[in-house]
């Protein structure tokens, strides 16, 4: 954890690329977790523009979290297929395979988590992981329902911390002026060894080899 060097978001999607590459050198299938959030429009916009074709039979998304609301707009899968998916299936002209996160909470789906995503909040929650949350207590490789998100909606189903910090390739993103704080916070989290925040626990890993990369805009 204090060998972070916080790299800039324009240099995420080649970053994305390489490890994406190397797991399929050794592996049939990758397993991508992708979270929701405005802040994350660039990436996205340069992933789907950049996918390369051949790779898209071998790969699973799934979600890190989604919003449970009667409001269509509310949708974490309803952003991602308007800024990746459908931008990425209309120039790729193949299907795209998703594991949809369930209403209510159950083991995730798949064998292994390859390669993920995550956005920091600017109080340092990520998924559905909030500060002081009960849900942090539980590191099962599942998904995780909760009704008491501090943001709106309340009601949501998050990847557990377990699922998080057993991935191989985990990008973290602290991108707004209002995640500064959250970063700040993280880097002072991991110079008092006092890892508190979703942010920081879910960068843990007690697998040697496994990536934890920072990236900032």
């Amino acid at each position: 954890m204090s060998k972070f060097r916080p790299q800039t978001v324009e240099t995420a999607a080649a970053e994305f690329f390489s490890d994406l590459k190397e797991i399929l050198s050794r592996e049939d299938l990758a397993y991508v977790g992708l979270p929701g959030g405005l802040s994350m429009d660039p990436v996205f916009s340069s992933l789907a523009a950049e996918w390369p074709v051949e790779w898209i039979s071998r790969v699973r998304f799934f979600l890190v979290d989604e919003r449970i609301s009667p409001n269509p707009r509310d949708s974490n899968l309803a952003h991602l297929e308007q800024i990746f998916f459908g931008p990425l299936r209309k120039r790729i002209a193949q299907d795209i395979h998703i594991l949809l996160p369930p209403v209510q909470g159950q083991a995730f789906g798949y064998p292994r988590s390859d390669l993920v995503l995550l956005s920091s909040g600017d109080d340092g929650h990520v998924a559905s992981l909030f500060p002081g949350q009960d849900t942090l207590l539980n590191e099962e490789w599942r998904y995780l329902v909760t009704s008491a998100s501090p943001k709106p909606p309340s009601n949501r189903v998050s990847l557990s911390l377990g699922v998080f910090q057993n991935t191989y390739s985990l990008m973290m993103f602290f991108v707004g002026k209002s995640k500064q704080t959250a970063l700040q916070a993280l880097f002072n989290e991991v110079a008092d060894g006092n890892l508190v925040s979703p942010a920081s626990r879910a960068l843990q890993t007690c697998h040697p080899g496994f990536k934890r990369r920072i990236f900032v805009g």
